[in-house]
């Protein structure tokens, strides 16, 4: 008989629970070993390969969900154990082989261990061993690696391999009382398509961001004033623009005071130009915050015919949901944030869809929504941004 205490009674053997298995039917340990032995025998697959757009980063993960959609319009679900992962795609562990090609959509947990939704294809499958296959997917989008794989805030961990600086195009606004880190920035910056804005306050700053920026860079230690306060004011009146800190201090406690500033990334000082253009690329290219929502729909499909209509419409949600949100109305937010998220994929707008369902979620724990701030911003956004133009 069970105690009422909860002690365990002799001779009653505790009942084990399994977890849920993948398709290699390894276990975090046994995963772990078979992928030591294989990166031993495959340095290709190690980070720093000079040709590699995106760095690969561990990502071994026993079970994750993966839903893959065949011809015909079959679909099937397995858990599948992962190896590696970049900006632009995963590699996978699956007892069978898939068609190059095969769509699918993964379930990641990030690294607040909330599961993220990833549309993909299955651009490689190799077998291994015995019934094992390795499969690479290449994302539909990409993502931020960091938002899935601890990092220490201060280690090189930005998506890019090499960024080509005539590649980088956009905005970005640097807040520093340095003159000389000024002109070191703006001399790094030369060769690419960067548009610089510098200021010295943070009420110049302001001024600045009143323009539009795609990303600040803003240092720790301003004189009289502190960056993680106006990073921190900045995220408290809903602007939800990347911000990469950079300090020359990477003591422990100024670790901990900037990791209280909601910035994005951080970059230790003294600066170097490959790093600055590997962080910016990580928010200009990677992020797409700063470019338009497209619809995928092709275009013979008799939805393009309400597209005009459609986005029309949803440049409107974009204003009903900032005064909804300036109200605290959190159903009202709610709502906007369903509607958009339910019309998005009939249109061929999947990536506003997630967008949507982040704000909503942002919700669900009876957060006001000025309390929400990110998610909601991040909607209002990119509903700004959604075109009726071809893809």
């Amino acid at each position: 008989m069970a105690d009422p205490a909860g002690n365990k009674s002799k001779g009653v053997p505790k009942r084990v629970v399994p977890g849920p298995r993948n398709t290699i039917h390894f276990d975090a340990a046994q995963l772990g070993q078979f992928l030591d032995a294989r990166e031993k025998l495959d340095p290709a697959n190690k980070a720093g390969v000079a040709n590699r757009v995106f760095v690969r980063w561990p990502y071994r993960v026993a079970t994750v969900t993966a839903k893959f959609f065949h011809p015909g319009g079959s679909e099937s679900s397995f858990t599948v154990a992962c190896r590696n992962l970049s900006a632009g795609g995963i590699g996978i562990l699956h007892r069978t082989f898939l068609y190059k090609g095969t769509k699918c959509a993964l379930l990641l947990p990030d690294t607040q261990g909330k599961l993220v939704n990833v549309p993909g294809k299955v651009v490689r499958c190799n077998h291994v061993q015995g019934t094992i296959h390795e499969l690479g997917v290449e994302f539909d989008e990409p993502v931020r690696a960091r938002d899935f794989v601890m990092m220490d805030p201060f280690a090189d961990g930005f998506s890019f391999e090499n960024v080509k600086p005539e590649d980088l195009k956009g905005t970005i606004l640097y807040l520093e009382d340095s003159v000389l880190d000024q002109s070191l920035v703006r001399h790094f910056l030369r060769e690419t398509q960067m548009r610089l804005l510098v200021a010295d306050t943070a009420a110049a700053a302001h001024e600045k961001i009143a323009e539009g920026v795609d990303l600040i860079l803003c240092d720790y230690n301003l004189g009289k004033e502190n960056g993680v306060q106006f990073v921190q004011a900045l995220r408290a009146e809903g602007i939800a623009t990347p911000i990469i800190m950079v300090t020359a201090d990477t003591s422990k406690q100024t670790r901990d005071a900037m990791m209280n500033a909601e910035a994005n990334a951080f970059i230790s000082k003294p600066l170097k130009a490959q790093t600055l253009f590997r962080a910016i690329a990580e928010f200009i290219v990677v992020g797409t915050s700063s470019s338009a929502f497209v619809s995928s729909l092709p275009m013979d499909h008799p939805n393009r015919g309400l597209l005009t209509t459609f986005v029309q419409q949803v440049r409107d949600y974009a204003k009903s949901l900032e005064k909804a949100v300036e109200t605290n109305a959190i159903e009202q937010c709610r709502t906007l944030c369903l509607q958009v998220g339910g019309a998005a994929p009939v249109m061929g707008f999947d990536r506003l869809a997630l967008v949507a369902k982040d704000a909503e979620r942002s919700l669900e724990q009876g957060s006001k929504p000025a309390e929400a701030g990110g998610p909601l911003r991040r909607l209002i956004d990119s509903c700004r941004k959604v075109s009726d133009r071809a893809a």
